[in-house]
């Protein structure tokens, strides 16, 4: 009795006081059901003191290994926070950059930091140094080099695909730089590492990717010869499927259309790709078997097609997607 009693008691103040809450003002009780709200501030570029970026420069030329290692740092965490006004320091990083008495956490501090500014014209000090490194400094400095179409790395890749004791990953990085730079005369030589048995694997593929981003033509008869057995491995044909990335020719479509057929999902995929690139009318006969396909890129690609020559009877077609276990 004086349960109900205090609920009546409740209900009579609440409406005295304002009637019921808005649903609005309600909240979720159960907190774990939903993902947690992060509110990131805004980047705070108004603070950067005015001789903070002279105390780096300081530091930089200072002979502790610590302080030109935590300037060096800390230049390029300004950097990436929008500051541009550390580009100041450029000098004293490529000078201590060549340095002979900078150690080489530093030095590679410094090569992160002067790629994080584009120093392009930093670029012969970066090869320099990366010469007389060890492969995580290449690693860290080729690619750069690549994306600023650096000349003397050209004749490097060129020669390190030309020996027999190179690297694993230094080949990798030469393909992938001559790839890069579409390097017309490494394309023997990297044709050359597709054919060969005796390579790794992940080096023969580095290799046709590179060599399938140079060619626009004329690998046709490359393709047709690491198909030429009748149940090729599946790393020929893998690099089959990317010595066509760009060729568009009649011969080419043929291989394609007959590489999508293949059972390894990644080079179906590749195909199936390329073929939609040159026209998506060449998909359009192949979507009845790519809709099916145990591949969800595959069915993606066939969806796609359909939506770039929708038509009435097509939207049937492409509401079967909407059931897709993965869809796009």
């Amino acid at each position: 009795m004086r349960y109900w009693f205090t609920v009546n008691l409740v209900c009579l103040i609440s409406l005295m006081c304002g009637g019921v809450v808005p649903a609005e003002d309600l909240r979720p009780t159960f907190l774990m059901l939903s993902d947690p709200e992060f509110d990131s501030p805004e980047p705070l570029k108004d603070l950067l003191p005015d001789d903070i970026v002279e105390l780096w420069r300081s530091s930089l030329e200072r002979p502790e290994a610590s302080y030109r290692l935590s300037a060096a740092i800390d230049i390029r965490h300004a950097s990436q926070a929008g500051f541009e006004e550390v580009k100041a320091a450029i000098p004293e990083l490529r000078q201590l950059l060549s340095a002979e008495e900078t150690t080489s956490d530093v030095r590679t501090a410094v090569a992160q930091t002067l790629i994080e500014l584009d120093a392009r014209d930093a670029a012969e000090e970066l090869y320099l140094s990366s010469v007389t490194s060890d492969t995580q400094f290449r690693q860290l400095v080729e690619p750069s080099l690549a994306q600023w179409n650096f000349p003397t790395i050209r004749k490097v890749w060129r020669d390190r695909l030309q020996q027999e004791d190179s690297l694993r990953r230094e080949l990798i990085l030469a393909c992938e730089g001559c790839g890069h730079l579409r390097d017309k005369p490494s394309l023997p030589d990297l044709l050359s590492i597709v054919h060969s048995q005796e390579r790794p694997r992940d080096v023969r593929f580095a290799a046709a990717k590179a060599a399938g981003q140079i060619a626009e033509s004329g690998l046709e008869s490359e393709v047709q010869q690491l198909l030429r057995l009748d149940s090729p491995p599946l790393i020929s044909r893998l690099c089959a499927v990317v010595l066509l990335r760009r060729h568009g020719s009649a011969r080419s479509q043929e291989q394609l259309k007959n590489l999508f057929e293949d059972p390894a999902g990644p080079v179906a995929t590749a195909a199936i790709e390329r073929l939609y690139e040159i026209d998506p009318e060449l998909v359009l006969k192949l979507t009845s078997v790519a809709r099916e396909h145990p591949d969800s890129k595959v069915r993606s690609v066939a969806a796609d097609c359909l939506i770039a020559l929708i038509t009435p009877e097509r939207i049937e077609i492409l509401s079967h997607h909407l059931n897709d276990p993965s869809p796009p």
